[in-house]
C-alpha cells in the first residue's frame, strides 16, 4: 500500500530505492513494450502490471522490483490481478485524481489510430486487423470494470510473429519471452 495521493510508484531496490511514478511525464515511447524512464534507469515491460492495478481500481501502490522489469509469468495480466486480490485492496481514505477528457481527438501513430472522446466511465471498442489466419480481423467493445477486466481482459495473452522473434531478440526485446508465456504465431 501508497499514501493516499501518491498515485502507482514503482521502487527500484536495485537503483538505491529510486522511485518511477507511473504516469505520462515518466513515459517514453518504445518498440512493443511500455517504458517509464529512460538508461539504466529505466522500467521495461510494466503494462500487465499497470493494467492489473488499473482494472483492479488502485489508485495508490507501491510496487518494489529488483530489476528493470516485472517478471512475464504466463503473458497475461491475470496473475498480478489475482496477487493484487489476494493481498487485499483497502481504502485509504483519499481521493484519486482522474483524467477528464473535455474534448474529442484522433491520435495517430503509423497504421495505429486512437479515438478519444468524453465519458462517464471507461469504454474500449478495439480493432486489431493482422494479416495472419489465426488473427485477422477482430473487434471487442467492453465498459471496463472490475468485474469485466477480470473476466475478460486480463486472460488476454501476449501474442507475437515467428518471424519476429529473431529482429525483437537481437534488439535486447523478448529475453524472457517463450511459448509458456506468449502466443507464437507462424
Amino acid at each position: 500500500p501508497a499514501a493516499s495521493g501518491s498515485g502507482i510508484t514503482f521502487v527500484r531496490n536495485d537503483r538505491g530505492g529510486m522511485r518511477v511514478p507511473a504516469n505520462a511525464s515518466a513515459a517514453v515511447l518504445a518498440e512493443r513494450r511500455t517504458q517509464l524512464g529512460d538508461g539504466e534507469d529505466a522500467l521495461h515491460t510494466v503494462e500487465h502490471v499497470l493494467a492489473a492495478g488499473s482494472g483492479a481500481q488502485i489508485d495508490d501502490v507501491d510496487i518494489v522490483m529488483d530489476g528493470p522489469e516485472p517478471p512475464i509469468l504466463d503473458g497475461r495480466a491475470r496473475p498480478y490481478l489475482e496477487g493484487l486480490v489476494e493481498a487485499g485492496v483497502a481504502p485509504n481514505g483519499g481521493k484519486a485524481d482522474y483524467l477528464i477528457v473535455r474534448t474529442p481527438f484522433v491520435h495517430k501513430d503509423g497504421d495505429s489510430e486512437y479515438e478519444v472522446a468524453p465519458c462517464e466511465r471507461l469504454e474500449l471498442d478495439v480493432a486489431i486487423d493482422f494479416p495472419h489466419p489465426l488473427v485477422g480481423g477482430q473487434r471487442g467493445q467492453w465498459t471496463v470494470t472490475p468485474e469485466t477486466f477480470a473476466t475478460e481482459l486480463a486472460p488476454a495473452r501476449t501474442f507475437g510473429f515467428h518471424h519476429e522473434v529473431e529482429m525483437l531478440r537481437s534488439r535486447g526485446l523478448i529475453k524472457g519471452g517463450s511459448t509458456s508465456n506468449a502466443l507464437l504465431l507462424d
